[in-house]
């Protein structure tokens, strides 16, 4: 009985895990313009479901190439933040974070 509980168990925190690593891997069509840099971030936060952090300072007077194609959330944010000087981390709960290089805790990817 024990051993069939502890079963459960796992299989219910795999099942729990899985959506988020799926997500993780979905891929997003997006047909993004260059535009200015915040409205990008949001605009691919908004169609992915996605969580962007970022300083209104950080991203004021700057420019996110166009994000058009097929990319997973992680890549398009990427994109958008190419040719920035700006970084991309990912929280352990999934949020995604920008910064200047070195800055913040969080796990770069």
């Amino acid at each position: 009985m024990a051993s069939r509980i502890l079963l459960t168990t796992a299989a219910t925190i795999w099942a729990a895990a899985a959506p988020s690593a799926a997500y993780a891997q979905a891929s997003f069509t997006f047909d993004l313009p260059a535009q200015p840099l915040e409205r990008a971030l949001r605009a691919i936060a908004s169609q992915t479901g996605s969580n962007i952090v970022f300083s209104d300072g950080a991203v004021n007077g700057r420019t996110a190439p166009a994000v058009k194609g097929e990319f997973s959330v992680g890549d398009a944010y990427r994109l958008a933040l190419r040719g920035s000087g700006l970084t991309l981390t990912v929280t352990s709960g999934g949020s995604y974070v920008v910064g200047s290089p070195g800055s913040g805790p969080a796990r770069r990817t």
